[in-house]
């Protein structure tokens, strides 16, 4: 509990003062006599004066206090006594999370209570939600831009250029979108609604306030699961690949929830199926990432060979690679494509499957190619050897390959349609299985070769 925490108690003793005790209180009743004395003592009037200042004590201040919080810890170098504690990982998140932002809230609660006191029924326009739902968009839209700004700042912790500004923003940014969604401003997923007001999702029919409100709390709770497992390695934990796993398992559930409810682009027979294309999107999207986030750093390889070599089972699974993990559960939504879309055949042969398995490819071959050419590399141009290879890859190559094909329709329809030049760099899925996916899989076992090269020359220089 919150109440209990150790580090919480350890940030209200930083954060608190007799002074800064009696500042609010002091200005929150001089605010009030002015606004009273000087614009009229209305409803609205307090409303649409308090709201500003509501905004920079929760959303910037606050989001300021969360975003520095580790950066004031490594300064005043009681970062590694923290570590060396007995306090664990969820302790250190909650609170770090809450106390880092005690005095934001000490200041902002009053300040919303003012707001509610004196909600008008018109405080934003015709379509004005309730208090509840305001007092709610603004907690969580204030929590959720403490916590982005607080895993942004865990993120780059070892960042030579770790700096509070790209925390804050994102921070900021992130508060006001979750404010605004949930009030009905700023609705994400709005094209998914009907005439109704309402969210198909599952094939459920869900309020758009409720929906976004549950889809906030649901990216919150991802958000604070994640400061905790970056915190776990910084406490010298390993952290098991279960997690991992159910995150990508329910974000690809979520995201599959948005089919199509049929419609004059995609055929009745098939719109059902489209969650499983849509989730599969997800998969490999986060394959991508994690395929490239994994290229620079071996030693998790060489622990799980180790420990595969040593029958240590256990350690083997700590260290299996985040994207074997995400690989799991794309193989099976490939094969549910298979099944669910079968080639469309005529004038433009076109597959589904075809397109996904070069999605894969596509994946392998940058994966294989990132992993010889980053392997272990962590010196200042990891950056420029990642940006070159994009550059050539899909912005030079490409470039050469479309020269010409805008020009008639049958040079479109061969470099596009056809599993012409484009299927060399870019999945397509036309043309059939080896127009597709052989030209990509020939890369890929171009880059196998080049990481084992690479693997060998690594292996001597050590």
């Amino acid at each position: 509990m919150i109440i209990i925490n150790p580090e919480f108690h350890r940030n209200l003793w930083l954060k608190f003062s007799t002074f800064r005790l009696a500042a609010m209180p002091i200005f929150l009743l001089g605010y009030l006599y002015i606004a009273g004395t000087s614009w009229g003592a209305s409803d609205a009037v307090l409303f649409s004066t308090t709201l500003p200042i509501c905004f920079i004590v929760l959303c910037i201040f606050g989001t300021y206090e969360a975003a520095k919080a580790l950066r004031s810890e490594i300064k005043g170098n009681t970062w590694d006594f923290q570590k060396m504690s007995a306090i664990g990982p969820w302790q250190l998140a909650i609170g770090k999370l809450f106390g880092a932002t005690s005095y934001a809230w000490y200041f902002g609660i009053p300040l919303l209570a003012v707001m509610a006191f004196n909600y008008p029924h018109d405080a934003f326009g015709v379509a004005t939600p309730s208090v509840g739902v305001f007092l709610t968009a603004s907690v969580l839209g204030a929590v959720s831009g403490h916590a982005s700004a607080l895993l942004i700042s865990l993120a780059s912790l070892h960042s030579k250029r770790m700096r509070v500004i790209l925390p804050l923003i994102i921070g900021i940014a992130v508060a006001s979108w979750v404010f605004k969604a949930i009030i009905g401003y700023d609705l994400p997923f709005a094209a998914m609604g009907g005439a109704d007001g309402a969210v198909r999702w599952h094939g459920f029919t869900v309020s758009k306030t409720h929906f976004d409100l549950y889809s906030v709390l649901f990216v919150l709770f991802w958000v604070v699961v994640a400061i905790q497992r970056l915190l776990r390695l910084e406490l010298q934990y390993k952290n098991a690949p279960l997690v991992w796993g159910a995150f990508v398992l329910t974000v690809a559930i979520y995201m599959a929830g948005f089919y199509p409810q049929g419609g004059a682009l995609i055929p009745e027979k098939f719109t059902a199926a489209m969650q499983y294309w849509l989730a599969f999107s997800v998969v490999a999207l986060l394959l991508y990432i994690k395929m490239l986030e994994e290229s620079k750093d071996i030693m998790p390889y060489k622990r799980f060979v180790a420990a595969w070599r040593a029958r240590d089972w256990s350690l083997a699974f700590l260290n299996v690679p985040r994207w074997a993990v995400t690989l799991c559960f794309a193989l099976p939504l490939l094969a549910t494509l298979h099944m669910s879309f079968p080639s469309e055949g005529g004038r433009i042969e076109f597959s589904l499957f075809d397109l996904g398995l070069g999605m894969l490819l596509f994946t392998l071959r940058d994966g294989l190619v990132l992993h010889a050419v980053l392997l272990g590399g962590t010196g200042r141009f990891v950056g420029f050897k990642l940006l070159f290879y994009y550059f050539v890859m899909y912005f030079l190559a490409i470039s050469a390959t479309l020269d010409g094909a805008f020009e008639t329709r049958e040079s479109f329809e061969a470099a596009f349609m056809s599993g012409g030049g484009i299927s060399f760099f870019l999945p397509t899925g036309t043309g059939g299985f080896i127009s597709s996916c052989a030209a990509v899989a020939l890369q890929c076992v171009g880059a196998a070769w080049f990481l084992n090269y690479r693997l060998k020359l690594f292996t001597k220089e050590k």
